[in-house]
């Protein structure tokens, strides 16, 4: 009579394959995470929306860009969404994910004539708290990385400051205080030393 052998294997053996099977499984799944999936959409109107989709891949770009000295198709959009996006979607998109699209939001908003001047500096206040968030800033042939709050300073802000950086204005539209001038000064140097 042949000896009957017990073909169970035993649990030692099954554990390496269940812990590999689980990496994987979360390897995968965590691949494939976007948080622009769960972005509540409700109050931006579809028009927006599909800007937003095209325009979150290009980053920023300056007025003109190149040697032709023609405006981007990306610079219209920037445009066209700041012009046409309401002060509730624009407010709302500060939110959004990704930097591009909140950069062009915060521009819009600080831009909107009717945003009265303390609304604006909270607006600036609350930028230089989200950092540190990076967007690509095309200007001419150059393109580089800055942070959120360095582009919204030095490309929005204030006057010329591309062209003289000794130059510390803030553009006359803003209407800010020489004392909210002075403490945006100070919160913006403040973060530029610790970086």
């Amino acid at each position: 009579m042949k000896k009957q052998t017990n073909k169970r294997k035993s649990p030692v053996s099954v554990f390496p394959m269940i812990t590999i099977l689980g990496f994987t499984l979360l390897i995968l799944c965590s691949s494939f995470y976007n948080k622009e999936r769960n972005f509540d959409w409700s109050g931006i109107r579809p028009q927006i929306k599909d800007s937003i989709e095209v325009a979150k891949y290009y980053g920023i770009d300056a007025m003109y860009v190149g040697y032709a000295n023609r405006k981007s198709t990306q610079y219209d959009r920037q445009r066209w969404l700041m012009r046409n996006a309401t002060r509730q979607e624009l407010e709302k998109l500060t939110a959004y994910p990704d930097e591009t699209i909140k950069a062009i939001a915060y521009k819009g908003l600080l831009r909107d004539p009717s945003i009265t001047r303390n609304d604006k500096f909270s607006i600036v206040l609350k930028i230089f708290k989200n950092h540190p968030e990076y967007v690509y800033y095309t200007r001419g042939c150059v393109s580089e990385r800055m942070e959120l709050s360095q582009y919204l300073m030095e490309n929005v802000l204030l006057e010329n400051f591309v062209f003289d950086p000794d130059n510390r204005k803030f553009q006359k539209e803003f209407n800010f205080t020489a004392t909210q001038e002075h403490y945006l000064f100070k919160e913006y140097y403040k973060d530029s030393d610790n970086e």
